[in-house]
């Protein structure tokens, strides 16, 4: 407030409070005279008030202001600077959007997402679900869920009489909305269905003749898996014996049918693996686990590896990194944290392809030491922890190989016919190749990926120049359609599927050249408009040709890690991609 009243002592301002030509007044009975000319030409809110045919409006009160938050939103105005810190930024964030001010709504809304924690991502949540036009629900709920466990701390009997507002009392007065939205979040951060059970418990405590209506909806935001007969019994006596009797329609007799069916997990888990130059000038891999299908939070399980991979491949709680380059392997168990080796292949060689198909992991080709080619093909089997040779395919120069419908596609050309593409299909179940239709253009150096069922090749080169078209294969037609045209001809493309998008960039793995400028910005691929997307350098996927990820989604291998990774000494930090 006095911020405000001292900028006509001096600067640009100074001796032009002689001009003022209207008077604010705040709730709380401060005063302030003003410049109508300054406001509305800064604010639209009050370009509405000055210039319509509103009575008295150069006399207003102000209703639901108080004098020293309008003090700071008036220096604001006249300043275009905010004094922004952990007292007054909530009540200038709701009073910014009040008065329609765009641009200090915004600081704000930064300065509060920055300043998020387990103390306050509560009372946050609740007041940007009770002011919609404050934004920051779903960060504040996505910061909540990873977090719930720490933020409710005080939902213990030692913290609860306290004097001061606690989380639980912010918790009751959560919207039943609200509240359903957090609770039957699959990735809610708690270490078992009782702690949900107990700020059910408390949130019903406040005008409780309201919120027994939604007890059936709130049991279904528990998860039936996850609970033993004795807590599912104990539900059913307390909502029996406790509750009123308009609730219990749509209370089950049978215990479980009451309950979300499933257990609290998320669908998918990523392994990302991330190299960097943190020792010195040589490059090293550091290893996380996400909190769930999302980047934004992960958690360290490994650091300074001396394995650059080309390929990630789970299967169960192992992954197995592959550096088909050098020939090297670590086999990283995600549970325990410990490394092993794969054994050897039969026929000693690198610069291979790797490929998964059915809990099977599959080396196709590649050059032997004496740098001659070689068409064999070996299967490792993780049970018996042993490779084993399988059918060649047809003689053809392999340039990439993925799997789609659990079968191997491996495309290339015919080393005789330089303008020839191939594409060969290798069933795991028969042990056969056979032919499928192949690209009409033809390219080498390429990158092939799946996504959405489909097949794609991207980039590479063909006879002249390196190329920036792409090539989409429906394995239903058996039929290729050219595709969208690439915003840059990479040298080494690399295509992945990140959390539903389609991504390529230059496969710079060390980095060397992105720090000399010589390579193009990453690109996504917009579906709604059909074009590929720039990836600007303020974004973390700027940076992708620094991360390898796997996805990790088998139900049981999810949960299982989900268990192990909810304890309480587990730390959940925000990723270099959030």
């Amino acid at each position: 407030m006095q911020r405000f009243f001292e900028i006509f002592s001096d600067g640009p301002y100074k001796d032009l409070d002689q001009l003022f030509d209207a008077t604010l007044h705040s709730e709380d009975g401060v005063t302030f005279q003003v410049h109508r000319m300054q406001l509305a030409v800064k604010n639209i809110y009050f370009k509405t008030m000055y210039c319509s045919n509103f009575s008295d409006s150069t006399d207003v009160l102000l209703k639901g202001i108080d004098g020293e938050t309008l003090g700071q939103v008036l220096f604001y105005l006249y300043t275009n600077k905010a004094v922004l810190n952990h007292e007054n930024v909530m009540d200038l964030w709701i009073a910014s959007d009040y008065f329609l001010a765009d641009s200090l709504k915004e600081m704000c809304r930064d300065f509060v997402f920055q300043a998020l924690d387990e103390d306050n991502c509560l009372g946050v949540f609740l007041t940007v679900w009770n002011i919609e036009g404050l934004g920051l629900v779903e960060e504040c709920f996505r910061y909540l869920v990873v977090h719930f466990r720490d933020a409710m701390l005080d939902c213990s009997p030692d913290c609860r009489n306290s004097s001061e507002r606690t989380s639980v009392d912010i918790w009751k007065d959560l919207p039943f909305e609200a509240v359903k939205k957090v609770l039957e979040s699959k990735n809610l951060d708690v270490l078992d269905e009782r702690k949900v059970w107990d700020v059910i418990l408390t949130w019903l405590e406040k005008d409780n003749s309201n919120k027994h209506q939604h007890i059936p909806e709130l049991l279904k935001c528990m998860y039936a898996d996850d609970l033993d007969e004795l807590l599912a019994t104990e539900i059913h006596e307390v909502v029996r014996n406790h509750f009123s009797l308009n609730i219990k329609s749509g209370i089950s007799h049978n215990l479980f049918e009451n309950f979300a069916c499933g257990s609290r997990a998320p669908n998918n888990l990523n392994f990302v693996a991330h190299h960097n130059m943190s020792n010195g000038s040589n490059f090293y891999l550091d290893l996380y686990l996400t909190f769930d299908d999302k980047l934004d939070v992960w958690r360290k399980l490994e650091t300074n590896l001396t394995l650059c991979p080309d390929f990630l491949v789970q299967i169960g709680y192992n992954v197995y990194m592959i550096d088909a380059w050098e020939n090297r392997t670590i086999v990283f168990n995600l549970l325990d944290c410990s490394r092993s080796s794969m054994p050897p292949l039969a026929v000693d060689r690198s610069r291979y392809c790797v490929v998964s198909v059915l809990d099977h992991i599959y080396v196709l080709g590649g050059a032997m030491v004496d740098f001659g080619d070689t068409d064999t093909i070996e299967r490792f089997d993780p049970v018996a922890n042993e490779w084993h040779t399988v059918p060649q395919m047809h003689p053809m120069i392999l340039t990439d190989a993925v799997a789609m419908n659990n079968c191997i596609y491996a495309i290339g050309d015919i080393g005789e016919e330089l303008d020839s593409m191939m594409v060969q299909v290798f069933n795991p179940m028969t042990d056969e190749w056979h032919v499928v239709e192949a690209p009409e253009h033809f390219r080498q150096e390429f990158t092939a990926v799946v996504y959405k069922g489909k097949l794609y090749v991207i980039g590479g080169e063909d006879q002249d120049s390196r190329l920036r078209t792409a090539e989409e294969y429906n394995p239903e037609a058996d039929t290729w359609t050219l595709h969208s045209e690439l915003p840059f001809a990479y040298v080494l493309p690399k295509a992945i599927v990140l959390g539903g998008l389609l991504v390529v960039y230059e496969n710079d793995g060390y980095g060397y050249n992105r720090q000399l400028g010589r390579i193009s910005h990453p690109v996504l691929f917009d579906e709604e408009t059909e074009k590929w997307v720039v990836i600007d350098e303020s974004s973390p996927l700027f940076n992708i040709h620094l991360y390898q990820f796997c996805n990790i989604s088998q139900p049981d291998i999810v949960k299982g890690l989900v268990r192990k990774n909810r304890r309480p000494d587990v730390e959940w930090v925000n990723s270099y991609l959030a």
